[in-house]
């Protein structure tokens, strides 16, 4: 995969730090969720490796939650985006619905 944004002009690309996760092009952890402290974003594509009626949002990492929360956190619009194979279906964490 390429990536030609960052030879754009006008386009700044901001990274997290923290671990990177090959199969998802993502970084995860403590360090990547502080980044998101004084982040203020007027909308976020949530992307989910599970969504279900009962348990809500889960994850296979407890630090995807911790990322993700921060994320939802310094959004004002949230929008969940999962394909039809991940509805209906849990992970092994749970993300908190406050």
């Amino acid at each position: 995969m390429r990536s030609y944004l960052g030879a754009e002009p006008g386009i700044n690309i901001l990274l997290t730090g923290d671990t990177f996760k090959c199969p998802t092009l993502s970084t995860s952890g403590e360090k990547a969720a502080v980044f998101f402290n004084n982040v203020l974003a007027e909308t976020l594509f949530l992307a989910t490796a599970c969504i279900s009626p009962r348990s809500g949002l889960s994850f296979p990492s407890e630090t995807d939650i911790t990322v993700k929360s921060a994320m939802m956190k310094s959004a004002n619009t949230v929008y969940v985006v999962a394909d039809s194979s991940k509805i209906d279906k849990v992970s092994m964490f749970a993300m908190p619905c406050d």
